[in-house]
């Protein structure tokens, strides 16, 4: 698998509260990206922490050998994890209260792609025909689009579509997204955080990540050319032809 992996601080920014993680483990490769929040340096710490939970519970325990409900219940255990340990530290640390982060992470092995995210980071599916998200995002906007109150061109105008509905780090229960999907080789997972898809639409984004065979930093540029307002990371997984 041919991965590659950018994080930027955008062109506004004093501190870039994304994060990412890859690794190769039994059977795939894992990865990850979170988008912090918070007072002071808390975004930053939320995001860290929690990709710290995923790397040590999911590095050592996902092989291609578990079951759909066993890779669930693995990935779900990383983020009720990192959610403790993010309620512990604004106990502790009341400078952090009010920190939290965004998650979306990816297990793909050699023909499925396991997902699961909380907030409005993102995972696409990229082919060399069309690119799909793969999920849909956890936030006000996204509830009235499904309500029918709003149309998805009105949403991306909205100055309300920053506002997310579930993260990391800011209730007692989470409550994650998971989805299975089919990838064949040539396919790519792009993880990203909204400082790529506030920036870039994505059209460009399809033809950007099927452009080069390392598509993070091109991509990540195209962000900081369409404004930079935000930190934007991008993670992406191709799995060789």
């Amino acid at each position: 698998m041919i991965v590659s992996a950018r994080s930027d601080i955008g062109l506004i920014r004093k501190i870039n509260e994304d994060g990412y993680y890859w690794h190769e483990c039994r059977g795939g490769v894992i990865a990850a990206v979170c988008d912090g929040m918070g007072g002071a340096a808390g975004g930053e710490i939320a995001s860290s922490m929690t990709l710290d939970a995923v790397k040590d519970i999911l590095t050592e325990g996902l092989s291609d050998s578990l079951s759909e409900n066993e890779i669930r219940d693995l990935m779900t255990r990383a983020v009720e994890s990192a959610n403790e340990d993010l309620l512990k530290a604004q106990i502790d640390n009341p400078t952090l209260r009010g920190m939290g982060t965004t998650i979306v992470m990816a297990y793909v092995t050699r023909d499925l792609a396991y997902i699961m995210h909380m907030g409005d980071s993102r995972a696409y599916l990229s082919s060399d025909k069309e690119m799909h998200r793969l999920t849909k995002d956890h936030s006000y906007v996204q509830d009235l689009i499904d309500s029918g109150a709003m149309t998805e061109a009105e949403a991306e105008e909205s100055p309300y579509k920053n506002i997310i509905t579930r993260a990391v780090g800011t209730d007692r229960q989470v409550y994650p997204s998971f989805g299975m999907f089919d990838v064949v080789p040539g396919d790519m997972i792009i993880l990203c955080s909204d400082g790529l898809t506030n920036y870039v639409g994505e059209d460009k984004i399809f033809s950007l990540s099927r452009s080069v065979d390392q598509p993070a930093d091109i991509l990540a540029q195209a962000a900081l050319s369409g404004g930079g307002g935000d930190n934007v990371t991008v993670v992406t997984l191709k799995l060789e032809e």
